[in-house]
């Protein structure tokens, strides 16, 4: 869904394996994530009806273009669980939040800063901050 800058999306998959009598069953699996993202410089992210996919952002304005634009500036998080436990397979569960800040600079490059908070069920916690820089042509 996309309301102006606002942006809301989810998935939900559930696996279902035949173990052909290694385990006590047929295990299945579940997996969901949610997310939700807001311009701050008023963009959207479009999305291609044809292709059912979300497309390229293109800035307003971009970034060092002489324009004194800014690029597209976008906040977002993300909620996401994945449980690979069921009929005697162990595989844990795994649950993850990021925070994150987009910089469109324009339409081919996105400079993104993730903070991400991780816990697998007893297997402890993980928190990570990652820089990503990323160009597609």
């Amino acid at each position: 869904m996309v309301l102006g800058p606002a942006s809301l999306q989810g998935e939900v998959v559930r696996a279902d394996a035949h173990a052909g009598g290694a385990t006590r069953g047929d295990p299945t699996f579940d997996a969901f994530y949610v997310f939700g993202s807001y311009f701050l410089t008023g963009e959207h992210r479009p999305y291609d009806l044809r292709n059912g996919a979300f497309v390229r952002v293109h800035p307003e304005r971009n970034a060092f273009s002489g324009d004194g634009g800014l690029g597209a500036i976008e906040v977002a998080c993300r909620y996401s669980s994945l449980d690979l436990s069921d009929a005697g397979v162990n595989g844990g569960e795994l649950r993850s939040g990021t925070l994150a800040l987009n910089w469109y600079v324009n339409p081919n490059t996105r400079i993104m800063l993730d903070s991400i908070r991780a816990s697998v069920h007893g297997g402890g916690d993980v928190q990570a901050l990652t820089l990503r820089f990323h160009v597609d042509f």
